[in-house]
């Protein structure tokens, strides 16, 4: 039988193909002379687009990815953003032409799953676009656009859910509001949504400007997957375990008066079953209660987390310890657990938001050392990173503070490079780090950019001073492993420059500039 002219091209295609690519990973990088070797579908002009289809009669890589080419005739310096649209396979994006020095390629940057490249062209001439996939032998109809400009994407990221699919969810009179408890069920019958063809109800949740709730999914029977989509959310709000033991939560505060739908699914396609819905006020961890819980200096504490103990953040539950703490006193705090992989937060008179800590003591093990800015009573809240309970040891003792540290008469000099050495005599400053202190006199308002420089080990630079509740950090802010901080001085007052490096056990010979950008 004698083959067509598209069944010629397609063999001669595939076999240099064959040879040009050793690899996927060369897969764009060589991709431009092949490009040139497949048949042409037609011809793309700005301002329309083509809907065509990939098949198991086209053209396909050393990938597997099946390949249509289609042409467009440019200009030097004119601009064209070309959309690859498809629904049924994750659709990839190829330009090759002159004045190109590679092949252009794109992936996801149209959002959903979809292509998207914006290019300027270089010189007069054809230049080929080619549709292809982002999977091996997918096929499906598809949609090439090209426009003078970038339209709005999908709004969505791939693999993300599509706000619209949840927005046309049926609501058959369901609706919950703040201070509700709400009952459900999944069933064969349910709305389907997603690629696994999630079961799912929708509720109406009315929402005012600057409200924040809790929303809480709840399921013996299945493990729970909640979405929220509403006026002013950018993106589709979703959650897997946040309320821990499978079960979902969102917080969100309403950026516009409005409906918002509340999404009940499941993780996966096939379960169905009862379920609850609650809204309720976000838990405020400086309400959580101590039940007679109390932390002294130099004592150690034990305790037990259960799967009874409130949700604080993020599905972590938490138990609340009492601290009183003094303007100017330096204490740390150290969580240990055989247990689980512990976390620590410390809030309280001071502190906007929580300090928190993960591994700061080693082994999974947390530790904050902390500075207390005014009297009061601190909470302290162990919990542990994951979904783990267990009983725990938890031990806060009296700390230098590095605004207590000796400087040893090392003073920053503004606009100079200084010279020092980390040795094993210097003090610990932090999680186990060797540190040397330099003092700063500052003025308020003025900024100063501060770099740690050393060929001997992997810099790490502290901050410390008056009006900084915090010290501030920086690890690789410069040069390969060197640190860098640009600082603007909130007081009047002498500060620290605390030099360290990121390993406990690091020493060596380093190099401290600081120079003033003014006010």
């Amino acid at each position: 039988m004698r083959a067509t002219a598209r069944s010629s091209s397609y063999i001669a295609a595939t076999a240099v193909l064959c040879l040009i690519f050793p690899s996927v990973a060369v897969r764009a990088q060589r991709l431009g002379s092949v490009l040139e070797l497949i048949a042409v579908e037609g011809d793309l002009t700005v301002g329309t687009e083509v809907t065509s289809a990939l098949s198991s009669s086209d053209i396909r890589a050393p990938d597997d990815s099946y390949m249509e080419a289609w042409t467009i005739d440019g200009r030097p310096g004119e601009s064209v953003t070309i959309d690859l649209i498809a629904d049924d396979f994750d659709p990839f994006i190829y330009v090759s032409g002159p004045g190109f020095e590679q092949t252009l390629s794109d992936d996801d940057s149209g959002g959903a799953c979809y292509a998207r490249l914006t290019l300027t062209f270089l010189e007069t001439g054809t230049f080929r676009v080619v549709a292809s996939s982002n999977g091996q032998r997918e096929t499906g109809p598809y949609v090439l656009r090209v426009s003078e400009t970038p339209g709005p994407t999908a709004g969505y990221p791939c693999g993300g859910m599509n706000p619209a699919v949840l927005l046309d969810l049926p609501i058959d009179g369901r609706t919950v509001a703040l201070g509700d408890e709400v009952y459900g069920s999944l069933t064969a019958s349910s709305p389907a949504i997603g690629p696994d063809s999630k079961k799912a109800e929708a509720w109406h949740l009315d929402g005012q400007a600057g409200e924040s709730v809790t929303v809480t999914l709840v399921s013996e029977d299945f493990d729970c997957y909640l979405y929220i989509v509403g006026p002013g959310l950018g993106e589709v709000l979703s959650d897997d375990d946040g309320a821990g033991d499978l079960d979902s939560q969102l917080t969100l505060s309403f950026p516009e008066d409005g409906t918002y739908v509340v999404v009940a699914s499941t993780l996966s396609g096939g379960s169905t079953g009862a379920y609850s819905l609650r809204v309720e006020e976000p838990t405020d961890m400086r309400d959580l209660p101590t039940a007679g819980r109390i932390l002294s200096v130099g004592e150690e504490a034990r305790g037990s987390l259960t799967s009874s103990d409130p949700v604080v953040e993020s599905g972590r539950r938490g138990q609340a310890w009492a601290l009183e703490g003094q303007q100017g006193t330096t204490l740390t705090i150290e969580l240990t657990s055989e247990e689980f992989d512990c976390f620590l937060y410390l809030i309280g008179p001071g502190l906007s938001d929580p300090i928190t800590d993960d591994d700061g003591a080693g082994n999974l093990d947390s530790r904050i050392t902390f500075t207390f800015p005014m009297d009061g009573t601190y909470l302290v809240i162990v919990s542990a990173l994951s979904t783990g309970e267990g009983p725990y040891a938890i031990r806060v003792e009296e700390s230098v503070g590095m605004n207590d540290l000796p400087t040893d008469d090392r003073v920053v000099e503004i606009g100079g490079t200084m010279s020092g050495w980390l040795s094993d005599s210097d003090p610990i400053v932090d999680d186990g780090r060797i540190g040397q202190v330099w003092a700063l006199a500052g003025r308020r308002g003025e900024t100063y950019t501060i770099d740690l420089m050393s060929d001997d080990f992997d810099s790490y630079l502290y901050v410390v001073g008056p009006g900084l509740i915090e010290p501030r950090t920086n690890d690789d802010g410069g040069d390969g492993l060197d640190s860098r901080l640009t600082l603007t001085l909130p007081e009047d007052g002498t500060y620290r420059i605390v030099t360290s490096a990121h390993s406990m056990s690091s020493l060596g010979d380093y190099s401290l500039r600081v120079v003033s950008s003014g006010r």
